[in-house]
């Protein structure tokens, strides 16, 4: 694997945890917290993808 396709879903991995852990943080339940989290690392590859580009 490329070093620019592993740092990209790298970044996107990341910015999914961080964001199912801040919605555990507000008081969400951790199956929302999860969905939440897996909804943005779709498009953070994306994203990350262009701006690495």
């Amino acid at each position: 694997m490329p070093l620019r396709s592993a740092l990209v879903l790298l970044l996107g991995t990341l910015s999914g945890v961080f964001t199912a852990l801040l919605s555990v943080l507000g008081d969400a339940s951790t199956p929302t917290a999860i969905l939440v989290g897996l909804g943005t690392v779709g498009p953070a590859v994306i994203f990350f993808n262009q701006i690495i580009s």
